[in-house]
């Protein structure tokens, strides 16, 4: 895994940024230390140690973003740098990271009631639920066409695709599979 600095500093993830294959702002070769942690509809993190004199340390800012391959199976995903801490002892610099479907915690939806997946594949779709700009797609291979998903106050949308009591994955159930800006279930 030698991850690829995409931004070193916050910016807004679109397709543009996904399709870009250059260094950006260079490679991280020099990681001494690489984990990442996936769990079945849950957690996507990653922890990165990196000597404090990489080439591009400095590079290395909370919000920046970081294009890594997380496991074998899957391409490189986006992570965005939660927090930047140095070591005490050597100086080096432990990154965490989580994927960039993390970003739907900070886009909330407006209220709305779907019956069915498609229908929630829809409304995630419609701009009318949203409150700002919003780069990701959902889509499902589901059948389900009789539960309902209500959604009664400003929610974001992690939380509704998996979050909370009476999200997406309480009522239709399934696996969830995140891949950049896209979620499957």
């Amino acid at each position: 895994m030698i991850p690829t600095i995409v931004s070193p500093g916050p910016v807004y993830v679109d397709a543009a940024l996904l399709a870009d294959n250059s260094n950006r702002y260079g490679r991280l070769t020099e990681v001494v230390k690489g984990s990442v942690y996936e769990s079945l509809n849950g957690e996507f993190t990653a922890e990165l140690t990196v000597p404090r004199i990489a080439i591009n340390a400095h590079n290395l800012q909370r919000g920046g973003l970081l294009k890594l391959k997380p496991n074998h199976w899957q391409g490189n995903q986006i992570f965005r740098i939660n927090r930047v801490k140095r070591q005490l002892v050597n100086g080096d610099i432990v990154l965490q990271l989580s994927q960039i479907g993390y970003d739907l915690n900070k886009l909330p939806a407006m209220p709305f009631e779907a019956t069915g997946i498609s229908a929630v594949v829809a409304a995630f779709a419609n701009p009318n639920y949203r409150t700002t700009y919003m780069p990701f797609t959902f889509s499902s291979d589901l059948t389900n066409e009789t539960s309902v998903l209500s959604v009664p106050v400003p929610t974001p949308w992690r939380s509704i695709i998996g979050g909370m009591e009476g999200s997406i994955l309480d009522v239709f159930g399934g696996e969830l599979l995140w891949d950049n800006l896209s979620v499957s279930l």
